[in-house]
């Protein structure tokens, strides 16, 4: 009678066995079960596609699938250092996904841990550790600043340039439309400009040539400026990349002058005293120069030098023109008497030699 009564009560502990099994048929094992209890991947947002690529958002959320009917599972996000990223997380059978309370970093590694809680401990799911990446949207700028400056072009003119775009980012950069107005231009006429690689579409860094190209003078004290803007799609939103484009423009014809004020240009020995230097056009009257024009100064020949200061006490080598009938004055010392011959040299090329004689009178 025992003996059955035994088999009777082995008999229904089986039974309580093999139904719990059924129903929580990850509860007592301490290994993955493949195919059983697996992660399948991660989604959010816009993306609906479980798999390691997290895209259009950085909350993400875990998905798996079990055929557990009750029960926890529960899950956490680490680092590519071994920190925690997202903190566990925890839902019940029959839910087959976590969406964690945290933001991650676009353009990061990650691993996500996903565990069974049974009576006989964590069961880790087929495929955890899992490790996916969330994508950073495309980033484009210029290298190796967004300021570009032609400096002193000549009227009725073109110079050319080149820019460098950087491409940062998993997704492409998509969707590119770029502007820009006169008398600036895309070299050639068109985006990206001759010989230029970037495109509609931007993958790699690549490269876009302008051209400044002035036509007409302006003011002395202007300077000419237009933004190139450049507006393209990022893989999550549209945006844009904006670039200063400026130049200064100086006469199609230029010479430089100097005067003492003295058409015979003869001056004292050890004469301490006013120069003028100043811009004409090919005709001889006064020229318009744009902002400033660099102009470097020499003694070519005799003794002299030029000073910033009327007490001829700071020597110096370099003045600037801005326009006008006499642009800017520098100091010159004369020796003892003798020829000097003086020389000015600008940045567009435009030079003057001018003769001086230094006499008793």
């Amino acid at each position: 009678m025992k003996t059955i009564t035994t088999l009777g009560l082995i008999a229904v502990l089986c039974l309580i066995y093999f139904v719990y099994s059924k129903t929580h048929p990850t509860g007592i094992v301490s290994k993955p079960l493949p195919g059983v209890f697996v992660v399948i991947g991660v989604t959010g947002g816009p993306d609906t596609t479980p798999d390691n690529l997290l895209e259009g958002t950085t909350i993400p959320t875990l998905n798996w699938k079990s055929q557990a009917s009750s029960g926890k599972f529960a899950a956490e996000i680490f680092d590519s250092r071994g920190a925690s990223a997202c903190a566990e997380a925890t839902v019940s059978a029959p839910e087959t996904k976590i969406t964690f309370n945290c933001t991650l970093t676009p353009g990061k590694d990650y691993v996500a841990n996903l565990v069974f809680k049974s009576l006989g401990g964590d069961i880790p799911a087929d495929g955890s550790p899992f490790a996916f990446h969330v994508k950073a949207p495309a980033l484009l700028s210029f290298d190796p600043s967004s300021v570009f400056d032609f400096n002193v072009v000549r009227a009725n003119s073109s110079v050319p340039l080149k820019l460098v775009v950087r491409k940062t980012g998993d997704f492409w950069a998509t969707n590119l439309s770029a502007e820009l107005k006169p008398p600036f231009s895309f070299l050639g006429g068109k985006y990206p400009g001759n010989n230029g690689t970037c495109g509609d579409t931007i993958l790699k860094d690549c490269l876009i040539y302008v051209a400044f190209s002035p036509t007409r003078q302006v003011s002395s004290t202007a300077e000419m400026e237009e933004p190139l803007v450049i507006r393209y799609n990022n893989g999550i939103t549209s945006t844009t990349l904006s670039a200063l484009l400026k130049g200064r423009a100086t006469p199609t014809a230029i010479k430089l002058q100097f005067t003492t004020g003295n058409s015979n240009q003869i001056i004292g020995p050890n004469f301490c005293g006013p120069i003028f230097l100043y811009s004409v056009d090919a005709s001889g009257k006064p020229a318009t120069v744009v902002t400033r024009l660099p102009v470097r100064l020499s003694v070519a020949s005799g003794n002299a030098a030029f000073y910033g200061d009327k007490n001829c006490t700071t020597r110096i080598t370099t003045t600037t023109i801005v326009g006008g009938n006499y642009s800017t004055t520098a100091w010159l010392k004369s020796g003892p008497p003798q020829r000097i011959v003086l020389s000015a040299t600008s940045t567009i090329g435009a030079t003057v030699r001018q003769t001086f004689q230094v006499a008793n009178h």
